[in-house]
């Protein structure tokens, strides 16, 4: 967990390169077995768990049909995000060891998050990168102060690199796109951090509600502040979306309309100096939409299968910004239907958690089921605007809500969640609407 967020190890020279990914991959399936073996786990399938496998094997079953260059990476690719989910969702089966993993998530998000503010309050600097287009590359800062682009290119001590003017904080990491703050590895989109620190707000809240101290507030406020500078530094419209939904999960429980008020109010200041505008911000909504309209042509020209897992940018430039739109192009409308499955019954456990357990001894699972609703409800609200289908987090939180569903049936046998006729039909309205709404929005707007 702490080497996929925190990436701690990236950061050491002599370490680079070594894949740790694989080895840690191994060890926590090693660990996985032995702990069933001597009967300290007891497995049984959460209710997400045959969603996804099964989208994972038509992933790759599209991928050898339509692609077969690309089997070996993808597999995997997929094979350490199956082994990620299972292993949480399997093999946490009680409510302490939620909370260490929880803490796990709260303190890489607090450490990425202060690493993205100090990067944010450093000066303009020049940064040297090799290829103009490569946005996972933190460059070369030269010490040079910048206020325009322009600036970087007098006397560069590097003439024939191509220039930017960012801020360079801790460890090396820079910004992009103009100021906008990131992280590294599988965050270094400033979208994804700030997705990624606002799902992290609820853990904290949840922290506190286990147990009211002065230190637990202070982390909760802290989490919180730390999640809204990041956004804000980040310049990330689909990261404030996921902060006020959160916010307002926690808003509506709490205080039913007069919640929705309240919560509209906090959102005010958070829109107005949130996000992009201007030129940069019109153009990155035109881009999408172009994205979103090629697509659908894809989904159009190939339904069953899609072009293949990992295929979209062999067919576009830039990946789809939609996860419902990803999984349909790649893996056809029924690869669509699957993920929305899984991330629907991730939704489904903590909501019937809150439905159905009252008892007093129940209370710890209400908070984190409140936690896990409110961090999933941003999540999904963030992958309409993300390709994060396959991304490290969703999966984590995805484990998470199994973890759950065990630790409640630990104690309540009789709990269990059914994907019925009804969830079925919801699915596929759900994954087909809202291809629909994609196809009229790009039509309308694109002509």
């Amino acid at each position: 967990m702490v080497f996929i967020l925190a990436r701690l190890l990236d950061f050491i020279e002599p370490l680079k390169g070594v894949p740790f990914l694989h080895v840690f991959l191994v060890l926590a399936l090693f660990g996985f077995i032995v702990d069933a073996r001597l009967g300290y786990i007891k497995l049984r399938a959460t209710p997400q768990l045959v969603w996804a496998l099964a989208l994972i094997v038509l992933a790759l079953v599209s991928a050898a049909v339509m692609a077969p260059e690309s089997l070996e990476k993808g597999f995997f690719a997929l094979a350490i995000i199956a082994a990620l989910f299972t292993v949480l969702g399997q093999g946490v089966g009680h409510f302490k060891a939620i909370e260490t993993i929880a803490a796990t998530i709260l303190a890489c998000s607090l450490w990425i998050g202060v690493v993205c503010v100090h990067q944010g309050l450093q000066p303009l600097t020049c940064v040297a990168v090799d290829q103009k287009d490569d946005h996972t590359s933190m460059g070369r800062p030269d010490g040079r102060s910048c206020e325009i682009l322009d600036e970087c290119y007098v006397d560069p001590p590097e003439p024939q690199a191509i220039y930017r003017c960012e801020h360079a904080g801790l460890l090396g990491i820079t910004s992009i796109d103009d100021g906008r703050v990131r992280y590294t590895g599988v965050l270094h989109d400033p979208n994804e951090v700030a997705l990624t620190l606002s799902i992290a707000v609820p853990i904290g809240i949840a922290f506190y509600s286990r147990r009211k101290t002065k230190t637990r507030f202070l982390l909760a406020i802290a989490t919180a502040l730390v999640a809204a500078a990041v956004v804000l530094m980040s310049q990330s419209r689909s990261g404030l979306l996921v902060l006020l939904t959160v916010l307002g999960v926690y808003f509506l429980k709490r205080f039913g309309v007069r919640g929705a008020i309240v919560a509209a109010t906090v959102a005010v200041p958070l829109i107005l100096f949130g996000g992009r505008s201007g030129a940069h911000a019109e153009a990155s909504t035109d881009e999408r939409l172009e994205i979103w309209y090629e697509g659908l042509e894809m989904v159009r020209a190939y339904p069953f299968l899609g072009v293949g897992h990992g295929q979209f940018i062999e067919h576009h430039a830039l990946t789809a910004h939609n996860s419902v739109l990803l999984a349909a192009a790649e893996c056809g409308i029924g690869g669509a239907m699957l993920w929305v499955a899984a991330i629907y019954l991730s939704l489904k456990i903590p909501y019937r958690v809150l439905r159905e357990i009252h008892e007093p001894e129940g209370e710890v699972a209400r908070i984190w089921a409140t936690s896990l609703l409110a961090s999933l409800a941003g999540l999904v609200v963030g992958t309409l605007f993300l390709s994060f289908n396959y991304h490290f987090v969703l999966w984590i939180y995805v484990g998470l809500t199994g973890a759950l569903w065990g630790a409640v049936r630990a104690h309540r046998p009789d709990f269990d969640i059914k994907f019925g006729w009804r969830d079925g039909a919801l699915v596929a309205l759900g994954s087909i609407g809202l291809l629909g709404v994609l196809f009229f929005v790009t039509r309308w707007q694109l002509g």
